[in-house]
């Protein structure tokens, strides 16, 4: 099956984004993509969404938007108290940890603080050698081998000991085709992290996956060492990478001793005694992560004022490895527990943090499907025992068999009302009460008594009962992902489940629901799965293959659903992929083009609100414009563009209602002649000029009344409340204190930058234009006069760039 969009759509990405050094494509590439991608042979599936659903009769009004699916799942994961702690983690430390890996794009430059972490106290494995010989010898290198096992740090450190210029994260989806095609730059490294070949989902393991070409891998191997740089590939799947001349080394990876790591990183920190007990500590199944989580305890530990006293390890090693979490989870289930109590443990792993007359609810409402699927045994007559049959001589031997002990007579159960609550809480149980009282009003809930917890919850759920129980689970959550706020749960939980068998997941739930589901919640669910994913940082990656086959292979609702994806968590991790992924959406598909464009102006939002990647998008659209003509066969993509750039432009912050340019722009000024060019290029174009100087004016607004909120020497508020003017007779320095002056600073080089980029006539349109939404009614509330005048002021000291037509149109 072809993909409709071409995985390499816009190949001259890695000349356009910011994270690496400029390298030329080739010329007409992207033409030539996105007019394939148009082409009919490529849509010859109905792409009407709106026609889809109201032929299965789905209400299409009730779908929630793209703003407010962000703003409430940004809600959830900061709010740990009510929806547990971040995924799969229990305490506050390691969920901000884990929080904080989650905001770190996966794609584009590898920071230097990113590099110095992966070498902290790095121990290469015994593999490690014939991983740096092949690197060297042949530019590229594959590392196989199961997750935890370290590949990421042992890419970049293969690179560092190969090169010092700057190292570069690729996309996991690049296909073979698209590595030996792009242009890498000399002495630079470049890594793909759990690499997979795109392709319809469920189809021999994604496309080539399992049988990639030899020639191909040949073919990148060649690329890259003919442009002198090295290339580190990482990916579960122990493969072939081809053999012969030119073949890329296959390298299958293992971690080092743990001996040798927890050496490394204590030292002398610690006696001896204390280190043999911590590697003694080590369970058989650890993964790297948690090895450097418990050194860094067992340092922590060491270095204070009691030291490490007895027992001390092991309990870190349990916390650090979750063994005693595993156990106690695994004791349960051992321990035979009721039908209710098994009905009870799953209803709290998809819907955690409900009310107790809710969870009783569910709790019944599972209850009721299982039986249809699961039914409860009849009771057993008296006279009879379990299992017995009647009395009969031996068939096979000719001898007399004895007959099974009588069972006791089977007796009703006492009238006596069930105290269910108080059962559920016992000392060797799992489940907790928890109370919480945010926004005043307190509640209280069923909890695991430990976070970690729920995911071998799951776990012990999926090892252990067949088809029949989760086709019941299946049925039942069905129903509960129509829930509003609670189907956000039970997202949560699919995803811990995915730990398990994504496979479930994917085919039993999100395939299904991101092509609409039964009920309007069933897609924003799916979506939902797919961001709690990207909090880990081996499931990530998974998602991002989901959300590609949705928008690759997908009908139009799944590609709606991955246009969704991208502009929320998984564009956070992938902000290169979103942006490819978003704009061939938006170039390809006329119906769904509307939708996509909001979903890049959301993921903007996003970006912009995480304070890292938001300039991406402004780069990309800047790149778009210069790079399109305003008439001829470029003209449709060219106004798609600039559609694309005013809601860009327009977009406000999901929680604070701000405009999210305002707060890139006072964050990133650095970034700012890109705003100003996408700006100036709406500004021209006339059938979004207005809605470009609404979304002018607006910042302007936003930046005003910061300035107003904030204390500073030049500007500040007024004892009226009113906006206080500089001392000064023009603008205040960029010299000046932060707060106010630094809003008066980004306005002026936002005015200049402007200046340089409009023609005469335009700086003098756009100066009369101000001032006529200055004066409308609906904006005389909207106080922004004293930045207004600043912008107009740096409008008129400027040149404009001489690559402008007397139409104002880029030349």
């Amino acid at each position: 099956m072809q993909e409709r969009d071409s995985e390499d759509a816009d190949p001259q990405e890695a000349a356009q984004a910011p994270r690496e050094p400029a390298a030329e494509a080739a010329p007409n590439a992207e033409s030539q993509a996105e007019t394939d991608a148009e082409d009919p042979a490529h849509t010859d599936k109905p792409r009407s969404e709106n026609k889809q659903d109201k032929q299965n009769g789905q209400d299409t009004s009730e779908r929630p938007g793209i703003a407010v699916i962000n703003a409430f799942f940004s809600e959830v994961i900061a709010n740990g108290s009510t929806f547990g702690a971040g995924l799969g983690e229990g305490d506050g430390a390691a969920r901000g940890l884990a929080m904080a890996a989650a905001q770190r794009p996966v794609t584009g430059s590898v920071s230097v603080p990113e590099i110095a972490e992966a070498l902290d106290h790095y121990v290469a494995p015994a593999c490690y050698d014939e991983a740096l010989h092949a690197l060297r010898s042949e530019g590229v290198v594959v590392l196989a081998g199961p997750e935890g096992t370290g590949k990421r740090a042992a890419a970049i450190s293969l690179l560092r000991d190969s090169t010092g210029e700057g190292l570069w994260a690729l996309s996991p989806t690049a296909t073979l085709e698209t590595l030996a095609s792009r242009t890498y730059n000399r002495g630079a490294g470049y890594v793909v992290l759990d690499h997979f070949e795109p392709g319809p989902r469920g189809q021999g393991g994604g496309g080539r996956q399992a049988r990639v070409a030899a020639f191909d891998w040949q073919r990148v191997s060649g690329q890259v060492r003919e442009a002198g740089a090295y290339l580190v590939v990482t990916t579960t799947a122990v493969r072939d990478a081809g053999t012969g001349a030119g073949a890329v080394r296959t390298v299958r990876w293992e971690p080092p001793h743990p001996e040798r790591v927890l050496r490394a990183r204590l030292g002398a920190s610690v006696d001896e005694a204390v280190l043999v007990q911590a590697v003694e500590a080590v369970p058989e199944v650890w993964t790297m992560t948690d090895l450097v989580r418990f050194a860094k305890d067992v340092l922590a530990v060491a270095g204070s004022a009691g030291g490490v006293g007895d027992g001390a390890v092991e309990a870190m090693a349990g916390e650090a490895f979750r063994v005693a979490a595993r156990r106690q989870v695994a004791a349960w289930f051992d321990g035979e527990p009721t039908r209710r109590e098994v009905v009870e443990i799953t209803v709290l792993a998809f819907v955690l943090g409900v009310g107790e007359r809710e969870f009783e609810a569910y709790a019944a409402g599972f209850e009721r499907v299982l039986e249809g699927h699961v039914p409860v045994p009849p009771p057993h007559p008296a006279g009879s025992a379990p299992g017995s049959a009647p009395v009969q001589a031996g068939a096979a031997t000719g001898t007399a068999v004895e007959p099974a002990p009588a069972a006791e007579p089977f007796q009703p159960a006492a009238d006596a009302l069930p105290q269910r609550r108080s059962g559920r809480i016992t000392p060797g149980g799992l489940l907790k009460v928890q109370r919480h009282s945010g926004g005043g009003t307190p509640r209280r809930f069923l909890a695991f008594k430990n976070p970690v917890q729920h995911r071998f919850v799951l776990a012990e759920l999926w090892d252990r009962f067949d088809g029949a129980f989760w086709d019941a689970a299946g049925e039942w959550l069905d129903e509960v992902a129509g829930d509003p706020g609670t189907h956000v749960v039970v997202a949560k939980g699919l995803a811990l489940l995915s730990f398990e068998s994504f496979d479930e997941v994917e085919t039993g739930y999100l395939a299904r629901w991101a092509d609409g589901g039964r009920l309007p919640l069933h897609q924003e669910t799916a979506v939902l799965t797919l961001w709690f994913m990207c909090l880990d940082e081996t499931l990530a990656p998974v998602a991002l293959g989901a959300a590609t086959s949705w928008v690759g292979y997908g009908t139009p609702r799944q590609r709606r659903a991955g246009a969704l994806a991208f502009s929320g968590q998984l564009g956070v991790r992938y902000p290169d992929e979103a942006l490819r992924r978003l704009w061939q959406l938006i170039v390809q598909d006329t119906d769904l083009s509307p939708e996509a464009t909001a979903a890049m102006a959301q993921l903007f939002a996003t970006l912009a609100s995480h304070g890292e990647g938001a300039g991406k998008v402004l780069l990309l659209l800047d790149a778009k414009v210069r790079g399109l003509a305003p008439t001829g066969a470029d003209r449709r993509r060219y106004k798609l563009a600039l559609a694309a750039a005013v809601q860009v432009l327009s977009v406000r912050a999901p929680q604070t209602g701000v405009p999210s340019i305002a707060i890139f722009l006072a964050e990133r000024p650095d970034r700012l002649p890109a705003a100003a060019a996408v700006w100036a290029a709406a500004l021209r174009h006339r059938p979004c000029r207005h809605d470009a100087l609404l979304a002018l004016w607006e910042v302007l607004g936003a930046l005003e009344r910061r300035a107003r909120h904030s204390n500073g020497t030049p500007g500040g508020t007024a004892p009226d409340g009113t906006f206080q003017r500089p001392a000064s007779d023009g603008p205040a320095s960029d010299d000046a204190p932060a707060g106010p002056a630094s809003d008066i600073a980004v306005v002026r080089a936002l005015g200049g930058a402007l200046a340089e980029r409009l023609p005469p006539h335009e700086r003098e349109l756009l100066r009369k234009d101000l001032g006529h939404i200055a004066l409308s009614a609906r904006n005389r509330r909207t106080r922004s006069k004293v930045l207004t005048e600043v912008l107009l002021a740096a409008l008129d000291r400027a040149e404009p760039r001489t690559d402008q037509t007397e139409s104002g149109e880029p030349a």
